[in-house]
């Protein structure tokens, strides 16, 4: 038999909130990072930190069908077990086709859970666009997001509103354990642009500490001060296992006084099954470029 705090928090979760409360730090509702390589499955946590009294909820989330098939969710092995908590599941839609997922679920009996708590695990697969052209490389990085995001707790056996900020995440395919990147920077930090013409060199060095032969590549993308924005390419190579190789760029710079902040990376390139290319980069280096004129 449902009780009468059930049934508000069915109704809070298919309908409106009934009792908002004000909080000091709004609970965090968040995804766990996607790491999985092109055609491997994974499994993504969606977790809620600081909700304290955390009744129910009603939650869905994106993804990018060309980028991740969806396979399932489940709530086993979460703050809602139903093999731990009497639960009533008001949703459970996973819909592979337009990459959603939305569960809405409320505990029975005016049992509560927090403040730190797993609400459904999402199970899927990463598509492999190296063999069919199910994805472009304009479609990465891609975003894992919310499109909707309700906590409900339940509070003398009222049901509230529990403030939440929902942080999604982003899938890129990891750059290969094996390719580590020693660094980018500029040949010449400081300019003279009269003296040295106006190109500054550029570059990342970088070694395959693997087994197998990897391709990597170098981008360098750049803004100054003066409003100068844009980005070079350095192109790819080959590295044999144990191989260690700089991919260098060249920056053009205009003859006026300037810094240059440049973001170079480096890392596995791609190449995708419709003939583009993806460079999966681990952490950029930032370095300056400054332009001294005389």
């Amino acid at each position: 038999m449902l009780t009468k705090a059930t049934m508000l928090i069915a109704m809070f979760i298919m309908a409106i909130p009934l009792v908002p409360v004000n909080a000091a730090k709004p609970a965090i509702v968040s995804t766990s990072p996607i790491t999985a390589d092109f055609g491997s499955a994974f499994t993504s946590t969606v977790s809620a930190g600081g909700a304290a009294n955390l009744a129910g909820y009603d939650i869905s989330v994106r993804v990018n069908p060309d980028v991740i098939t969806l396979t399932g969710a489940t709530l086993s092995g979460t703050a809602f077990d139903p093999a731990v908590q009497n639960v009533l599941i008001l949703r459970s839609d996973v819909i592979p086709e337009i990459g959603l997922v939305r569960f809405a679920v409320a505990i029975l009996g005016g049992v509560t859970v927090g403040p730190s708590a797993a609400l459904v695990n999402i199970s899927g697969q990463v598509n492999d666009p190296t063999s069919s052209t199910v994805a472009t490389a304009s479609e990465y990085p891609s975003s894992v997001s919310f499109s909707s995001c309700t906590l409900a707790g339940l509070v003398n056996g009222n049901v509230i509103i529990i403030p939440s900020t929902c942080t999604g995440t982003t899938y890129m395919p990891p750059s290969n354990v094996a390719l580590q990147s020693v660094g980018c920077r500029a040949i010449n930090d400081g300019l003279n642009t009269l003296a040295k013409g106006l190109t500054d060199g550029l570059f990342c060095r970088i070694t395959n500490t693997g087994t197998s032969s990897i391709t990597a590549g170098a981008l360098f993308s750049y803004r100054s001060v003066g409003g100068v924005t844009g980005s070079v390419n350095g192109g790819m190579l080959t590295l044999a296992p144990g191989q260690f190789a700089e991919i260098d760029g060249t920056l053009t710079v205009p003859n006026a006084n300037d810094i240059f902040i440049v973001s170079g990376t480096a890392g596995r390139v791609i190449m995708l099954a419709d003939g583009s290319q993806l460079l999966a980069s681990a952490t950029p280096s930032i370095f300056k470029v400054v332009v001294n004129v005389p």
